[in-house]
């Protein structure tokens, strides 16, 4: 009689190890997650002191009388005009823009420059709309400002005048510049 011959089993053993090592993988990485991120985040919290304790503020008033609180004051010298350039004023593309004059005191100030700058440098019909001016001193009492004008000259020449602005007492602004570089 001939035996029968029965077919061998497949181990699951093979498989039952790979998962059970992904699964203590994983779990112990969540694990290291979560006690790195607790320990920096305790770190970061004992880094940083106490700067303003809770009870370190005064508080706040709720009844104070409204004549008790003083509106703010400002003041001005008399005769003092200090140009800013108006929102409404329109745009004009033959003079450059910036600084705290009007587009009236802009082309006054454009005119004198551009024609120091054709002696100083060489510098024929600069761009208006390429010049570049930077209030560098702001009004003191007196109204007196700086500014920074920098042409930009077709012959690649960029002169740099420094102009200082004074305020007249009849309202009018007196400028007088003065070369910084060619």
């Amino acid at each position: 009689m001939e035996s029968i011959s029965q077919p061998q089993k497949k181990s699951n053993i093979p498989i039952i190890v790979v998962v059970s090592l992904l699964i203590a993988c994983c779990c112990s990485t969540v694990v290291l997650c979560l006690i790195l991120g607790t320990g920096f985040f305790a770190l970061s919290r004992a880094a940083v002191p106490e700067q303003f304790p809770i009870d370190s503020f005064d508080p706040i008033p709720t009844d104070t009388a409204e004549e008790e609180i003083e509106p703010p004051t400002t003041e001005s010298p008399a005769n003092i005009y200090i140009p800013t350039a108006a929102v409404d004023e329109p745009f004009d593309p033959t003079l450059p823009q910036g600084g705290r004059g009007d587009n009236a005191l802009r082309k006054r100030v454009w005119d004198f420059v551009v024609s120091l700058a054709e002696e100083d440098a060489g510098c024929i019909s600069p761009l208006p709309a390429a010049a570049i001016i930077v209030v560098t001193e702001e009004p003191d009492s007196a109204g007196v400002w700086e500014e920074g004008w920098t042409l930009f000259c077709d012959n690649g020449s960029t002169p740099i005048y420094r102009i200082i602005f004074t305020s007249n007492p009849d309202g009018n602004i007196n400028f007088s510049p003065g070369l910084i570089s060619k």
